[in-house]
């Protein structure tokens, strides 16, 4: 490995390797000389693992577990609920080991054969409105990609919103800008006139996924926050009345993304928090160690561990 052009970590060569005289100290990341630490590796070793072989990349230790694998919210938030109706709990899918939250709720898989999990909140969440939600899965102190939802709470007996209501008559009878349009974007819907001061409802189809609620201003507008975890795509954005009455749809576009870090698959993008606040749950991952009978290499970080004496010339 070169830094700058200098190289700092190479192969060894004629060297002992793990051949140790007896009563001395294996050493990572630097050679001795007359028992002094010599040639040092200036950095950090996070991670090693000791083999008797040389490793494919996919064996490095950079290659984490994916917390996105399967993980999956099984609760039906493409309701709007009577106003009686409180929301106690959220159930889902996951990888077996690692943890779930919900804001102030903290819960683990319940399940380590097909990782379901049901996370308990605190406190019940209910009242007419949009109640949004973050859910995020973690394993050790890493954190996946959450997931927002939006549990919806109207003023009558509860209804559900169907694609099959997205008739040509009523497209683009309202007006979604911009369009296109990101996750987590703030957006502006104008409706038809004559609905200033009502309460609408908002989803996003094929499968109908609650985008929130507002009040219609007197421009006949309504302006929401999409959630970050809006799938990219092609979607078509209905707004519905408080009866559940559609008022008008479009299709839309979300076109962009926050990428996660490519070395970490399925971490949240911008670091290992989503909220500050909140706590990380979940297990560790271990490490499994291998004695070798020979040289061995660390090679995930692409050092090795040598001790050797150095060439007097």
């Amino acid at each position: 490995m070169y830094v700058d052009g200098v190289p700092v970590l190479r192969n060894a060569s004629s060297v002992g390797g793990m051949m140790a005289a007896d009563f001395m100290p294996w050493i990572i990341g630097t050679s001795t000389w007359e028992t002094e630490p010599d040639h040092g590796w200036y950095g950090c070793v996070g991670e090693t693992r000791i083999v008797d072989h040389a490793l494919t990349t996919s064996q490095f230790l950079y290659n984490r577990v994916n917390i996105a694998d399967s993980f999956a919210v099984t609760t039906d938030f493409g309701a709007v609920y009577a106003p009686d109706q409180q929301l106690t709990e959220v159930t889902g899918t996951g990888l077996p080991g690692s943890g779930v939250r919900i804001a102030d709720a903290d819960g683990t898989l319940g399940s380590a054969e097909d990782g379901s999990w049901t996370v308990t909140l605190s406190t019940p969440v209910g009242g007419p409105g949009a109640h949004p939600l973050t859910i995020t899965p973690s394993f050790g102190t890493r954190d996946g990609a959450a997931q927002e939802v939006v549990y919806l709470v109207g003023v009558t007996d509860q209804w559900r919103p169907s694609d099959s209501e997205l008739t040509a008559d009523l497209e683009n009878a309202i007006t979604v800008a911009p369009n296109p349009f990101a996750p987590g974007d703030t957006v502006t819907i104008t409706l038809p006139a004559g609905h200033e001061g009502d309460a609408v409802y908002v989803f996003a189809f094929s499968e109908p996924t609650a985008l929130g609620s507002a009040t219609v201003s007197g421009a006949a507008r309504i302006t929401m926050v999409t959630p970050s975890s809006v799938p990219l795509g092609a979607h078509r954005v209905a707004v519905y009345a408080a009866d559940g009455t559609l008022l008008g749809w479009q299709s839309v576009t979300v076109a962009t993304a926050t990428p996660a870090n490519p070395a970490d698959p399925g971490a949240a993008p911008g670091g290992s928090s989503q909220g500050g606040d909140l706590a990380s749950t979940g297990g560790l991952i271990g490490v499994s160690v291998a004695l070798a009978a020979f040289a061995a290499a660390l090679v995930g970080g692409g050092l090795w561990l040598v001790r050797r004496r150095r060439t007097v010339s």
